[in-house]
């Protein structure tokens, strides 16, 4: 007999296939952003890209597609508007789209104001791909 964890995946496995969670990803470098939205498609989700924090914000105002996305994965350090400051501004617009905030540069402030602002999760770089699913996995179900 399956444990109920096994049950409550396959479940969540079904869900994907009929309705893909979307999850947009917001990093500047191309190699690593490349990366985890190939991960994320082999999970089965639907994946949105964008290269920078000016570049998401564009992209949730577009039909306001801030409602049918379901995550958001962004780096800190980014050209334009860092991912706390997209965190921000999500956050003076109301939008609660659950947020996982990337860094190689986490001190006490930076793991603070993500906590003050509601990020869900915040990733120290490098991090492990399991790392990653784990948190969507957890943020998703």
């Amino acid at each position: 007999m399956p444990e109920p964890n096994d049950v409550s995946k396959g479940f969540a496995i079904a869900a994907r296939v009929v309705s893909p969670r979307r999850i947009v990803v917001c990093e500047d470098d191309s190699e690593m952003r490349a990366l985890l939205a190939a991960a994320l498609r082999r999970d089965g989700y639907d994946v949105a890209v964008t290269s920078d924090g000016q570049d998401l914000l564009g992209y949730l105002a577009v039909d306001d597609r801030s409602c049918v996305v379901d995550l958001i994965i962004a780096d800190q350090r980014m050209p334009g508007r860092t991912g706390l400051e997209v965190l921000a501004a999500l956050r003076s617009l109301n939008i609660g789209v659950p947020f996982i905030l990337m860094t190689a540069f986490c001190d006490a402030a930076t793991r603070s104001e993500a906590g003050r602002l509601g990020a869900a999760d915040l990733l120290d770089k490098p991090f492990q791909l399991e790392e990653l699913r784990a948190s969507v996995g957890k943020l998703l179900l």
